[in-house]
């Protein structure tokens, strides 16, 4: 999540055989997991950025994070970048234009019926087209948090609902497979913080498009005050669980405060332990490189940078050869 103004990733059973480490290009994910993968996400997916914390870190991501709007000037050149610099993209399509900001909610030009309705097919459809030409995997996060407050996609803005939230999602999807992007991995994207008059989660279920539509979940979930990743996910596997068995990828994650390095340790155990976990994607941004709503950079940290390579070995995370650099 970028900056919100009011704010402070999962699916299935908990299976003993859950997704692999990334897409196979073809079908549904695979059933087994060898081990989970580690994606990042830096200011731009600037490739030379990606190399440099990598080596800081002393791992190659093998998934990258990259963000695009409607009116982006998207290009197969955007995920060759993304994957000179790790491997397979990871998208997240968010349905706006560049020249709008976290808090500009109010736009019913951009509500979810009105993706639903077709008004966007014109840009969904080029950029659906450029990664059908890609060729290759490609992770999409279509409009993700929507049971945040913060975008116009909402299920609580500009006239949205759960229902509609289906209605637009199901679109999109359809509108890809009729491009011919089916090497699309499509991944629903709920926050893990998102109090309402819903509850806690919001109705999660009734936002759901449904298994023909989504192949993983995939949460965004910040850590500021908790000690663990279990108090970060745990509850959200719970609750997600009851209405899907799809594998879970943690899509956007960090921490900041007085417990990051500790939170950091917390999350090999975490994933060690949730098998339904595919993998996770670290935001390594702050509030001055992208908005964020806090400096979750673990590369200019002694006990981070010790706490992530202890993460990497414990869960056996692959790890290419990388350029080694040096901390910020």
């Amino acid at each position: 999540m970028r900056s919100p103004t009011a704010l402070g990733l999962v699916a299935g059973c908990v299976l003993a055989l859950a997704a692999c480490a990334a897409p196979d290009g073809g079908g549904s994910p695979s059933p087994t997991r060898s081990s989970p993968f580690f994606g990042l996400d830096v200011p731009g997916a600037d490739p030379t950025e990606v190399t440099r914390v990598a080596g800081v870190l002393g791992c190659r991501p093998s998934v990258v994070s990259v963000f695009v709007k409607l009116d982006s000037a998207f290009t197969l050149r955007t995920l060759s970048l993304a994957a000179q610099g790790g491997g397979t993209p990871f998208l997240t399509l968010e349905p706006w234009g560049q020249a709008l900001r976290p808090g500009q909610v109010r736009e019913p030009a951009l509500s979810l019926a009105s993706i639903a309705a077709g008004s966007h097919d014109a840009d969904l459809t080029r950029i659906a087209k450029v990664i059908a030409a890609y060729d290759r995997p490609v992770y999409l996060r279509y409009a993700h948090e929507m049971n945040g407050a913060w975008y116009p996609w909402s299920v609580r803005a500009n006239g949205g609902s759960p229902e509609a939230y289906v209605a637009a999602f199901r679109h999109v999807h359809d509108l890809f497979v009729r491009a011919g992007a089916g090497n699309v991995r499509w991944v629903w994207a709920p926050v893990t913080v998102a109090a309402g008059p819903d509850g806690a989660y919001g109705n999660l279920a009734a936002s759901y498009p449904g298994e023909a539509y989504v192949d993983y979940v995939g949460f965004t979930g910040y850590a500021k005050t908790v000690r663990s990743a279990h108090e970060t996910f745990a509850p959200w596997i719970a609750a997600v669980s009851a209405f899907t068995s799809r594998p879970v990828i943690l899509a956007e994650i960090g921490a900041d405060g007085a417990y990051k390095s500790q939170w950091i340790a917390s999350l090999q155990e975490y994933i060690a332990s949730t098998p339904a976990i595919a993998g996770f994607i670290w935001f390594n941004t702050t509030p001055a490189s992208t908005g964020a709503t806090g400096y979750y950079r673990i590369d200019n940290s002694v006990d981070q940078v010790t706490a992530f390579k202890a993460l990497v070995a414990g869960l056996h995370i692959p790890c290419s050869p990388v350029q080694r650099g040096t901390s910020a």
